[in-house]
């Protein structure tokens, strides 16, 4: 009796084949490797400015299910660029963030990981009063970090920010997972797997 690959099957027997093979346990129930997703928003995050970056996930049919990530500042004028405040903060002001706090996205809740476990945090570390001299006979200026932070919004902006990217890694990781299920995965794992039929597509 001849046989034939998926790729060789009429497109009525194929139809018939990738719905079985969809169906099947062993299919439906393997090991989906979402690992490259995460490597890939790691870098991006990454490349906004973050360190210590950790992200994760739960999927994809719970309610409760999500993603998110916890991280530490390492970049801030690159992040609160990112974030999208940057033209409202004076350049020396900008520079004294580095050395007066410390900003990071951490854990909040250990049951659950969606975007509403994390929250941005901003951690003082030294004197928040920065004098900005004056290079025109106009007298020194005083500011003071803290009102900057509150006038621009930063907590607010940036934890927003967080949640509406903890919600886009969970849309890519669900679109990369269900892709895993389409009908070119399927005839994929059939050919992995050596799979043959005969011409109305039943396996033999």
């Amino acid at each position: 009796m001849k046989t034939y690959t998926i790729q060789e099957l009429s497109p009525g027997a194929r139809k018939i084949v990738i719905e079985a093979i969809q169906n099947s346990r062993s299919f439906a129930q393997r090991d989906v490797d979402l690992d490259w997703v995460i490597e890939n928003e790691t870098e991006d995050l990454e490349a906004l400015g973050l360190e210590n970056v950790e992200i994760s996930f739960s999927g994809f049919w719970s309610q409760g299910d999500g993603a998110s990530f916890t991280a530490r500042v390492n970049d801030i004028p690159a992040f609160i660029k990112t974030i999208g405040i940057m033209d409202e903060i004076l350049p020396k002001v900008l520079e004294a963030f580095e050395e007066v706090y410390e900003m990071s996205i951490v854990r909040i809740d250990s049951r659950y990981v969606h975007e509403n476990t994390v929250r941005f945090e901003i951690e003082e570390i030294d004197d928040t009063e920065l004098v900005i001299l004056s290079g025109f006979g106009l007298g020194d200026i005083t500011v003071d970090l803290n009102d900057t932070l509150e006038e621009i919004d930063l907590e607010s902006i940036a934890s927003s920010w967080v949640k509406s990217k903890c919600k886009e890694i969970y849309r890519t990781l669900e679109k990369a997972y269900l892709e895993e299920f389409s009908d070119e995965a399927a005839e994929e794992w059939a050919d992995d797997m050596g799979l043959r039929f005969d011409e109305e597509g039943n396996e033999v």
